[in-house]
């Protein structure tokens, strides 16, 4: 689905009444469906996150599908997810006992999830992995922007680095180079593309029920976890994942979908140095989405200076609507 002024799809919404949500059902995906998911329980995406919804609507080629722990949607409480609705967005409620039903996270004590205070974070992690080993397809976090077309990606992870910082990249001249000096670290769980009944989800879902107990921070279900998952499967060494590649993964380089280090993410967030429009798309000139490390970068205001802030220059162009729907993006 492209977003489009003129391809509303309820445009006579009222935006001023709650909206009780129906519970997923697999009937009511799309072929290969772009699944976020919001583990919180609110009851409405905030700017960012809708953004990241409408530029996959404008870019990504997919149908995305909003899955939410709250069983609501007030959407008189956000002009951006009003009008997702208008255009035609799916929002469902999810239990998470049904959900994670057929999996190895069915024997996980919900009350030790519910106990942690990682809770929403550890929620999410799970959710992913069920998602994509069920239902096939894709997982974003709802703290991306969407740049191009998603849809000749399939079994595929991405690297990061944590230290990979805009200066380091331009001096390196490698803005698309997969074996430059900044493309080594880990892979990261923000992203994943993976076909029904993959077995990396499974194997995810394993050592996670292994080694959970509740009390353990994001190592217990993130990144690390799919990192050692992926080398405990394919028998491969941390040096090793790097340009991986076989019949049914790949793992694609950094820039693709992590432009910037969780740790850096500051050289493009409101920078005090200016850049041109020249230097933003050049950066990003190979990459599918950027992603914004939320957890680093909620509380920090967007300038509305295009030069000095990636999202500034960014959301204008791939979700106008989320970018325009209040005073604070």
């Amino acid at each position: 689905m492209i977003l489009d002024p003129l391809q509303l799809v309820n445009p006579n919404l009222n935006c001023s009444r709650t909206i009780r949500l129906d519970f997923f059902r697999e009937t009511d995906l799309p072929e290969y469906p772009l699944f976020f998911i919001e583990t919180a329980d609110h009851a409405i995406l905030d700017p960012r996150q809708s953004c990241s919804v409408e530029s996959a609507l404008r870019n990504s080629g997919r149908n995305p599908i909003i899955l939410m722990s709250s069983p609501i949607l007030k959407p008189a409480d956000s002009n951006a997810t009003c009008q997702l609705l208008r255009y035609g967005v799916k929002f469902f409620k999810y239990n998470f006992v049904d959900f994670v039903k057929g999996t190895p996270l069915e024997n996980l004590v919900y009350e030790e999830l519910e106990r942690n205070k990682d809770v929403i974070t550890h929620a999410s992690d799970m959710m992913r992995q069920v998602s994509v080993y069920k239902y096939g397809g894709m997982y974003l976090d709802l703290d991306f922007v969407i740049l191009r077309d998603l849809t000749g990606i399939r079994n595929s992870v991405t690297m990061t680095n944590m230290a990979r910082e805009y200066e380091s990249v331009k001096n390196n001249s490698e803005f698309c180079d997969p074996k430059g000096p900044s493309e080594k670290g880990h892979i990261q769980n923000a992203f994943v593309a993976l076909d029904k009944g993959h077995q990396l989800p499974w194997k995810i879902m394993e050592n996670l029920v292994k080694t959970y107990n509740g009390d353990k921070n994001r190592a217990a279900t993130g990144p690390l976890l799919l990192t050692h998952s992926i080398e405990e499967l394919y028998h491969i060494s941390s040096k090793e994942l790097r340009g991986f590649k076989n019949e049914n993964l790949t793992i694609l380089p950094t820039f693709k979908f992590f432009t910037t280090g969780a740790n850096r993410v500051g050289t493009i967030f409101n920078t005090r140095k200016e850049r041109s429009s020249v230097e933003w798309d050049e950066f990003f000139s190979c990459s599918y989405a950027v992603h914004f490390y939320s957890y680093n970068t909620k509380k920090l205001k967007v300038s509305r200076n295009p030069k000095t802030d990636t999202y500034s220059y960014l959301a204008p162009k791939h979700c106008p609507i989320s970018y325009l729907s209040q005073k604070q993006f």
